[in-house]
């Protein structure tokens, strides 16, 4: 841990759990489950967000998933 560095802490952090997810067999990305960018849509639409919020720690509005969903393609 680099408590002078929290970002680099939390990169190495993230790093760490993707390895993890792909050792027991675990898709990291889209991608791998055969999901593409052109399917987000239809994923933001099973979610049925709409004006409301998701979450607890961190409240995301329907563009906060979409952005996540475009970074896991």
């Amino acid at each position: 841990m680099d408590f002078q560095n929290p970002e680099i802490t939390a990169k190495k952090g993230i790093q760490r759990y993707e390895q993890f997810l792909t050792s027991i067999g675990m898709p990291i990305r889209f991608s791998q489950l055969g999901a593409k960018a052109e399917d987000i849509p239809q994923m933001l639409k099973v979610l049925n967000i709409g004006d409301k919020t998701i979450g607890f720690f961190v409240k995301l509005n329907e563009d906060d998933v979409r952005k996540i969903y475009e970074l896991a393609v």
